[in-house]
């Protein structure tokens, strides 16, 4: 019998979606599960996108260009004029996700063989993308104790070989919601420059930042425009995660052009989903307000956000932080899109939580510690919850850390005062 290929045995199945099959398992057993190990927003898709598919009046479904329509291009001209990145709709090419941007800018400027430094924790399917090009990521380790900055020049280049090809970075980060200073986005661009480096910068979480610190993209880096390749989905400011609907964006024609063939192979970027995006663009911007009985809204629409009220993402943080074994990384003035949390008593995985009257601790053991995300479009459903069981699922250990009554108490007392 023929054998599967080398690079299908090497793919890594994704970590995040393993849970899925554990939560339907609790459900089943009548646990109410709150999913914080994968990334959907839960703020609703706006109204204006799911009105664009309900009123489709089309005869044909057809296909669309292999770059996306043109009118959704023009339009996300002003959408990124609006963070003072200055783009021509040629400089925009429309994927099936930002997923398919990531594989895409990776099959074009790599060969097989070559090296990605990446900061970490980091995404995991980027590990899979590289693969699929048959090129390597080689990781370069930030810690909760500095709070996730960017390790100095040195290390990086103690990576940097003659099979260098890339750096990529997530800006701001996923999982830890590090958001890259001037100073760093510097650094990275001065070893972009020196040693002749794309820059891949993923920055689908640009408007899910919770202070007032600035957002500088790899787009905003002077000397290094035609090596830059910038990433970026819908799924995330829109909550559109369904419609599959992303962005390759450079001034590198020469990347634009690669990336077309690609693009052309696969046809088109899904036709239903560029008319959501769009619809989406031109929506009215909804207003952060409170929801249904003191439940957080973390994130608004059409720029970059701010917790709910003043406070209560700070609220949530701080009594997450006193659960048994937890340890959250937040950096003040650095807070985006997650918390990372240190937790021992586990092993490598994520974190998912339930509603559930079982005792703190049960079967809890001490293994090495692991760095896990909580997506902070989770924290309204955690602290509205009753009897919040933690539970970290990891390789070879299981075990539930309730979190405690009194600042369970304390934070919904919080928000009903504020």
């Amino acid at each position: 019998m023929p054998t599967i290929s080398i690079r299908g045995n090497e793919m890594p199945a994704s970590p995040i979606r393993k849970l899925a099959p554990l939560a339907d398992a609790a459900k089943q057993r009548g646990v109410h599960v709150f999913h914080l190990n994968i990334g959907q927003p839960d703020l609703p898709t706006p109204q204006a996108a799911i009105d664009a598919i309900r009123n489709i009046d089309r005869k044909v479904l057809e296909y669309s260009p292999s770059a996306g329509n043109r009118s959704y291009r023009e339009k996300l001209v002003g959408y990124y004029a609006k963070f003072n990145i200055n783009l021509t709709a040629d400089d925009i090419i429309i994927t099936s996700g930002g997923s398919e941007a990531v594989l895409f800018s990776f099959l074009s400027c790599l060969n097989p063989g070559d090296e990605i430094i990446v900061p970490e924790p980091a995404y995991a399917n980027y590990m899979a993308f590289a693969i699929s090009a048959g090129a390597k990521i080689r990781t370069i380790a930030t810690t909760i104790e500095e709070g996730f900055s960017l390790p100095k020049v040195e290390k990086f280049e103690e990576l940097i070989n003659e099979r260098t090809k890339a750096i990529l970075i997530c800006n701001p980060n996923n999982p830890t919601g590090y958001l890259y200073t001037r100073r760093e986005m510097n650094q990275i661009r001065d070893l972009v420059k020196k040693y002749d480096l794309f820059l891949f910068s993923d920055e689908v979480y640009r408007e899910f930042i919770y202070t007032g610190s600035p957002y500088i993209s790899a787009c905003h880096l002077e000397g290094i425009e035609n090596n830059v390749v910038l990433i970026d989905s819908v799924s995330k400011r829109y909550s559109e995660c369904g419609i599959r609907i992303g962005a390759l964006i450079t001034k590198n024609k020469e990347i634009r052009d690669a990336v077309m063939k690609f693009c052309q192979a696969r046809l088109s970027p899904p036709l239903i989903g560029q008319i959501a995006a769009e619809a989406a663009l031109g929506g009215v911007v909804e207003p952060v307000e409170e929801r249904g009985g003191g439940d957080l809204i973390l994130a608004q629409r059409g720029h970059r956000v701010a917790a709910g009220r003043a406070g209560h993402g700070q609220i949530g943080v701080g009594h997450l932080g006193q659960v048994h074994g937890l340890r959250l990384g937040c950096v003040p003035g650095r807070g985006g899109v997650s918390g990372a949390a240190c937790a021992s008593g586990t092993a490598p995985g994520s974190l998912t939580a339930a509603q559930s009257g079982e005792g703190q601790g049960k079967g809890q053991r001490e293994s090495p510690k692991s760095f896990h995300h909580v997506h902070s479009f989770f924290l309204s459903s955690m602290v509205k919850s009753q009897g919040l069981i933690i539970s970290h699922i990891g390789r070879g250990s299981k075990s539930d850390s309730a979190l405690p009554a009194g600042p369970r108490r304390g934070i919904m007392k919080k928000i009903r005062e504020e």
